[in-house]
């Protein structure tokens, strides 16, 4: 969870770990503005989904979330900026979610944490295999996301880099995390959200 915004009107990116497809667009609400996961900010219901078309399992996980109303940015919610290349191995990125805590459960109040970047052939090398579509943070032991924080955003240097998708073993593996890869699918972003949207870096 933990959804970041891109524009307006197309305002949520996802992962499809947290849209079954079973359900209706109409059937999603976004919380923007809070830090709390069931309460303050604003609700919008959500009005259309787009999902990549080649997506399948671990490759091409992402979606995009029009909203029935457009958001107003204020110092709480803004938009994102995408990035258009790759950073170099070891840049901090913080990943944010509400996923499972130590101490059980679901977290209600947003977490977050620190995980570094890794270049693809990397990446390939310690999850044995990843799609050209994803990319992996490299994490300590007990830290990383966990199951509640897929689809959440992984920020470095102040750019959206990558959109949380799968952990490997369980929530404390000291494995890579994965992620889709933002600058591999930007054009995709780009080209099915609004037009006059300023969101690459």
């Amino acid at each position: 969870m933990g959804k970041l915004l891109l524009s307006i009107k197309f305002s949520s990116i996802s992962s499809l770990d947290d849209l079954p497809y079973r359900y209706s667009p109409s059937d999603y609400w976004i919380r923007a503005g809070t830090v709390k996961f069931n309460t303050g900010g604003v609700v919008i219901q959500v009005a259309e989904v787009k999902i990549h078309p080649l997506h399948s399992d671990f490759n091409y996980d992402i979606a995009l979330l029009r909203l029935s109303s457009p958001l107003s940015f204020n110092d709480k919610i803004k938009p994102v900026l995408l990035a258009s290349t790759d950073l170099p191995d070891g840049t901090p990125t913080i990943i944010t979610g509400w996923g499972g805590v130590s101490s059980g459960g679901l977290a209600d109040q947003l977490q977050y944490n620190t995980e570094y970047t890794l270049n693809h052939d990397t990446c390939v090398k310690r999850l044995n295999t990843l799609a050209d579509s994803m990319r992996c943070l490299d994490k300590s032991a007990g830290n990383g996301i966990c199951g509640g924080d897929f689809g959440g955003p992984a920020v470095a240097n102040g750019v959206l880099i990558g959109i949380s998708s799968f952990g490997v073993n369980d929530c404390g593996s000291s494995l890579p995390n994965g992620f889709t890869d933002v600058v591999y699918t930007r054009d995709w972003i780009r080209a099915n959200s609004d037009a006059d949207c300023s969101c690459s870096a």
